[in-house]
């Protein structure tokens, strides 16, 4: 989000994609910083090659 003046109030930006959030973005977090909202943080040891695999399911519900 990002606030674009008392005349049009905060906007919704996907800077990933260049446009503009509609109604199939999902709010994942929300922060002043965006060290606030890392969605990696911390620290890991470990040795050899690692991979990570990651899968996002998302079901509509009723309000």
């Amino acid at each position: 989000m990002v606030w674009c003046g008392p005349e049009k109030g905060w906007l919704g930006l996907d800077p990933t994609n260049g446009i503009a959030m509609g109604g199939d973005h999902i709010v994942m977090a929300v922060g002043r910083d965006y060290l606030d909202i890392a969605p990696i943080d911390g620290v890991f040891n470990g040795y050899g090659a690692q991979e990570i695999f990651v899968e996002v399911d998302v079901e509509a519900v009723a309000d």
